[in-house]
């Protein structure tokens, strides 16, 4: 099971997407296109209202409740499994989604469900009110290491296919609306080139200096910049397409302490001179300092060594 959450304040918009004609049963497409009416296709709820406006309207009225609450909607998406789809009941979808929101702390919120039906693997979204009907915020602190842990626990409890925990170093996300971008595109994501082109440079990097060099003469398009404390490089940020990332924004493993944790990569003191040196050359300054550092001691594979993965 994959649980994702993201907030917003917007609920015209989140529910005109969870309502979408396409993303539903040819048969409810034809009544929800006709007549607007939306209660057929709610799998849970504890907010009135027979259309998207209705439902708009009733979240923004709780949350006037307390105008302290910027993110007053919390949206879930849950998936499972392919084998898990096939052989579970809509009751217990119900009894899932319930027992997740209970957990979270949106009891006693307006919430309703709703089944999407556009892909191969089963999976519905949940639109939460941050805000109860009593004006209390529903805290959301630590919540996605608290996910983590309800997610466990409904796969024990509901029967469901333990979801594998992947390693640090292969963990990639991308978020709910850059899904949704590369879905419109077609094309591959700034992110996404930034992990293609570290993954490529990353095995045959020992150190920054080597990485970053690698990175500047093979994909010039990337940049690199290192966040500098006291006279020490406390992070790194990579650059493509005029979109930034810090480094823990592309993963654990991407940040300054993930290369060298998860990849080996080295980085000392000694060695920030020739770094900071490689960031100023230009292109080709920097392919001529290449070629000599390969003529001197070419490039060892990384796959020949071993290095332990921390959890």
């Amino acid at each position: 099971m994959i649980i994702k959450v993201i907030r917003g304040s917007n609920p015209t918009k989140l529910f005109n997407y969870l309502f979408d004609p396409k993303k539903q049963l040819q048969t409810d497409k034809a009544e929800l296109l006709s007549t607007g009416n939306i209660q057929n296709l709610i799998i849970c709820r504890t907010v009135p209202g027979r259309t998207i406006q209705e439902l708009a309207r009733n979240f923004r009225q709780i949350a006037r409740l307390n105008s302290q609450v910027v993110k007053t909607i919390a949206h879930y998406s849950i998936s499972v499994t392919a084998a898990d789809s096939a052989r579970i009941e809509q009751a217990i979808v119900y009894e899932i989604s319930r027992t997740l929101l209970e957990r979270l702390g949106h009891t006693r919120c307006p919430y309703f469900g709703v089944e999407h039906h556009d892909t191969a693997h089963r999976h519905w979204h949940l639109a939460a009110s941050t805000v109860s009907y009593s004006g209390e915020w529903v805290c959301d602190r630590f919540e996605r290491y608290r996910l983590r842990q309800i997610v466990r626990d409904l796969e024990i409890d509901f029967g469901l296919e333990l979801t594998p925990i992947r390693p640090t170093i292969k963990v990639k996300n991308l978020s709910t609306g850059e899904y949704r971008l590369k879905q419109h595109s077609k094309h591959l994501l700034p992110k996404e080139k930034l992990w293609r082109s570290l993954d490529e440079c990353l095995p045959v990097s020992q150190s920054l200096a080597r990485l970053v060099m690698e990175l500047r003469v093979k994909h010039p398009e990337i940049s690199v910049r290192l966040k500098e404390q006291q006279g020490q490089h406390v992070g790194i940020s990579f650059e493509v397409d005029g979109v930034a990332f810090a480094g823990r924004k592309l993963g654990r493993a991407y940040s300054l302490n993930g290369l060298k944790r998860y990849h080996g990569i080295e980085h000392d003191d000694k060695s920030k001179a020739l770094l900071d040196r490689i960031l100023t050359l230009s292109h080709e300054e920097c392919r001529v300092l290449y070629e000599d550092m390969e003529r001197e001691q070419p490039v060892n594979i990384k796959e020949q060594k071993s290095y332990e993965v921390q959890p």
